[in-house]
This record gives C-alpha cells, sequence and structure tokens, in this order.
C-alpha cells in the first residue's frame, strides 16, 4: 500500500511541475486574499473562526473560500464580507480538464495571497495552493504524514511561512493566523459562532431537557461501540428527549440504535445549514471525534464527546470545561494517526457508558 501510494504521490507531483510551466500568469489584486480548506465538516467549522473575525483582516478587499462544492451548503446562512468558491474534489482529481478550468479560474482572479488550511497536506492541496500562483503562499501544517519526506521538504521550501508550525491543536493555529493577518498580537478573537451559521436571524428555542447524540463519524475507526450507544440511549432516553443526527449513509444504523418510536432521526433529512440550529436547540449534545461536535464546540452548547487518540490534541481535546467534556481513556500510543497497533481500540472501548451517564447527570441535573 505504501509502494502505492509512493507512485502515485510522484505521478502527481509530475503533473504539478507540468502544470507550473504551462499555465498562464494573470496580474495581481494586491488586496485579495484567497482561503483553501480541501477538508470534510470539522475542518470547515475550526476554519470558520476566520470568518468571526474578518473585520480583522483590513489590508483584503476581496477575501474567497475555496471548499469542496458538497459543503456549501453549510455556509447558506452566512451573510459576511467572505465569499465562497465550490470545487468538486474528484472531478479535480481524475478530469485533467476539469483541473485546468479551476486553476485558470483561480489564477484569473489573481489573489495576492494564498493560505492552505486544510489539516492535511497531500499533493492535491500543495497544487491547489501554489499553482492558484499567489504572490505570498501559506500553510497552517508542517504535517507530512501523507506527503512522504522528500515532497513535504520541497513544497515546505515553497511557502511563505508556516504558520503554526510549532503549534499542535489547529484552532489554536487559526487564532495564529488571525494575529498574522490583522498584524495585531493583542487582536481581541471571537470564538463562538453567531455569524457563520447566522443564529441571531432565526428564533431558537433551547430545551434543557433534549439531548441530541451524533453516534457515528465520517471515518468508522473513531466510532464509539455501537452496543454502548444502544445502551446510552436506552436510559437516557427515560428522562430526556432524545434527537439522533446522521447522514443519508448512516439511516440504517442511527435506526438499529432504537425502536422508540419518541427518539427523533434526523438522517440525511436536514440541510446542513440547519444542522447548527438543531444542535444549538439542545440542551446536551453528545458526539464523537467529528464534524457535528464542532459545531456543537462553536455553537457555545454543552457537550460530551467521546474520543480516542489517533489525534489526541490536534482538535479535541479544546476548550475543557463544566460544560465542554472530553472522555477518552490515556494510553502511551497516542497520535498514532490512528494507525492502531493494539488488539482493540482501548482508548474508546475502555469508555463505559456508565461513565458518559455519570457525565450527562452532573451535566444536566
Amino acid at each position: 500500500m505504501k509502494v502505492k501510494n509512493h507512485i502515485k504521490n510522484y505521478c502527481e507531483f509530475l503533473l504539478f511541475l507540468l502544470l507550473k510551466r504551462v499555465l498562464p500568469i494573470y496580474k495581481k489584486n494586491e488586496n485579495s486574499l484567497l482561503f483553501i480548506n480541501t477538508g470534510e465538516i470539522g475542518d470547515l467549522v475550526v476554519s470558520s473562526v476566520l470568518l468571526e473575525n474578518i473585520e480583522l483582516f483590513n489590508n483584503y478587499k476581496k477575501i474567497r473560500f475555496l471548499i469542496k462544492d458538497e459543503y456549501l451548503e453549510l455556509f447558506e446562512n452566512y451573510k459576511g464580507e467572505a465569499e465562497f468558491i465550490g470545487y468538486t474534489h474528484k472531478r479535480y482529481r481524475f478530469s485533467i480538464i476539469y483541473k485546468i478550468k479551476l486553476l485558470k479560474m483561480l489564477r484569473t482572479e489573481g489573489f495576492h495571497t494564498v493560505i492552505h488550511l486544510s489539516a492535511a497536506r497531500g499533493i492535491l492541496n500543495e497544487e491547489l495552493t501554489f499553482l492558484t500562483c499567489g504572490v505570498k503562499t501559506f500553510t497552517l501544517n508542517s504535517y507530512r504524514f501523507y506527503l512522504g519526506e522528500y515532497l513535504a521538504n520541497y513544497f515546505d521550501k515553497m511557502y511563505t511561512s508556516i504558520i503554526g508550525a510549532d503549534i499542535i491543536n489547529e484552532y489554536e493555529k487559526h487564532i495564529r493566523l488571525i494575529k498574522h493577518l490583522s498584524d495585531n498580537e493583542n487582536a481581541l478573537i471571537k470564538f463562538n459562532n453567531s455569524v457563520t451559521f447566522n443564529e441571531n436571524n432565526i428564533k431558537l428555542i433551547p430545551d434543557p431537557k433534549s439531548i441530541v447524540i451524533a453516534p457515528f463519524s465520517l471515518l468508522s475507526n473513531r466510532d464509539w461501540s455501537f452496543e454502548y450507544f444502544k445502551n446510552l440511549i436506552s436510559i437516557l432516553s427515560e428522562k430526556y428527549k432524545i434527537v439522533l443526527l446522521g447522514s443519508k449513509d448512516q439511516g440504517k444504523k442511527l435506526s438499529g440504535l432504537t425502536d422508540n418510536k419518541d427518539i427523533t432521526i434526523y438522517a440525511g433529512s436536514l440541510k446542513l445549514c440547519e444542522i447548527p440550529l438543531v444542535i444549538k436547540t439542545a440542551g446536551l449534545f453528545i458526539g464523537l471525534d467529528s464534524g457535528l461536535t464542532h459545531i456543537a464546540l462553536k455553537m457555545n452548547v454543552p457537550l460530551i464527546a467521546i474520543i480516542g487518540g489517533g489525534e489526541h490534541g490536534r482538535f479535541f481535546p479544546y476548550k475543557e470545561s463544566e460544560n465542554v467534556r472530553y472522555l477518552y481513556h490515556q494510553m502511551d500510543c497516542f497520535l498514532c494517526h490512528w494507525q492502531c497497533s493494539k488488539s482493540e481500540m482501548f482508548c474508546l472501548t475502555e469508555i463505559k457508558p456508565e461513565k458518559v451517564i455519570n457525565a450527562v447527570y452532573e451535566m444536566l441535573n
């Protein structure tokens, strides 16, 4: 598998070098800024702290975010100054015609500053960043897991600066970036979202007896035990109103967690921009190391997150408090990048339902 990925990386790298030579260069607009985030919902919610503080970027009159088009709906209620550009990641990867059209469009915009926000660095991310052809290019990560040593060193030298290379947590890297762009180390930075999901313009009625649970993540190796969740939901539903959240693909698994008709299940039936508003009405959110937990954190909703140790500290835990609790079983193999070497993922399996239930009662009672 490693050999196959190595060959794929170098094939993509050769195409990058070719496109770098042949694509035309356009005049730059000194006041233009492009953020690139090719990640999933969690990555985008982390980056939304930039949207909350966009008034600090006084040097830029035109600010754009390039994200996967499947996630444009997440920001449908956003009414701020930044504009979003959607692209189809699969087409960009496999269609040279689509790739060239997108890159030419971005080059035509003439972005002066290009910033790569994605938590993961791969050839396609570096390609998008550098072939947009900004005068200044920045990244937040020196994370080399997907690039390999040689290619990582090559691209590192091309960046104007790697902002936050000495910082583990992705939120803290974004905060460092905000201070850099605002030229103010003492800038007052807003964290909780009111602009991104535009909650101020929608009447929300919080229900302190409601618990929203997101029992599955995008990557199954980060999931807690199905039977543990089933047990947890059964017990909590006796005292609280339960809402289960998940994607359309997770609908069958969500239905398998309960036969209680009083439990509401949203399996892909909500628009992405509606999910934060459902979470906001909850008295408590229970989730995993996933995008919906990031939304709960940014919406200032009391939460319990059941997290493993694969990327411990990189995203979660963050902002722990009486209202924000992270449950995990400490192991000496943390930061394994989810490449578990044990017979099972003890960092997750050793968290028993009783521990979660006790945390729920402490927070809600």
